[in-house]
């Protein structure tokens, strides 16, 4: 939720993250040359690909040190879904293809399918350690 002198309204619409940075530059006004779009414009309907591209490795060491080697592979998998244009929404889990209303299944995925063998998709280093003073202020928040 953004609050403030003229602004006013809501969007219903599907959206991103970046389209929530690319609204907050335009309140700044600030160029940043963000891939999003403002939400304080008419929105146009766009499909989606949502990611969970696993676990860090600093997220992996936590659950062994916390004793949950078990889980780690059951987290560490990467999953995607789809936003229709319409709203429809179908992701993966470990197990299956899962959708939302009564959209095809079958249609969802073969969609997914067809976006992810767009990406392009690089090999990068695995090993993304947070320096200690991050971990530091990570856990003085709360969040680590």
């Amino acid at each position: 939720m953004i609050t403030g002198n003229g602004l006013d309204g809501t969007c219903t619409d599907t959206v991103s993250l970046l389209d929530v940075h690319q609204t907050v530059l335009d309140i700044a006004d600030v160029d940043g040359g963000a891939r999003g779009r403002s939400l304080l414009e008419e929105g146009d309907e766009n499909e989606y690909l949502t990611e969970y591209l696993g676990l860090t490795s600093w997220s992996e060491r936590k659950l062994h040190q916390n004793g949950f080697d078990d889980q780690i592979e059951q987290y560490n998998e990467q999953l995607r879904g789809y936003v229709t244009q319409s709203g429809s929404y179908g992701y993966q889990t470990q197990d299956e293809f899962i959708a939302t209303d009564d959209e095809s299944v079958s249609d969802l995925q073969h969609r997914l399918d067809q976006l992810v063998s767009e990406l392009d998709i690089r090999a990068v280093e695995t090993d993304n350690d947070v320096p200690d003073e991050i971990k530091e202020q990570l856990e003085h928040l709360g969040y680590a």
